[in-house]
């Protein structure tokens, strides 16, 4: 109802952009990513 979509559709995803208005200078720590990099043949 929101953005007048009809009730027929469906929203499989959504994209926001822009800049933060405000910034943080102390970000919670978090543990590395666990990255498996595989080589195209």
């Amino acid at each position: 109802r929101l953005v007048g979509l009809p009730e027929t559709h469906k929203i499989y995803g959504a994209l926001a952009m822009g800049y933060p208005r405000l910034k943080f200078k102390n970000w919670p720590e978090r543990n590395p990513a666990s990255v498996t990099w595989l080589e195209a043949t």
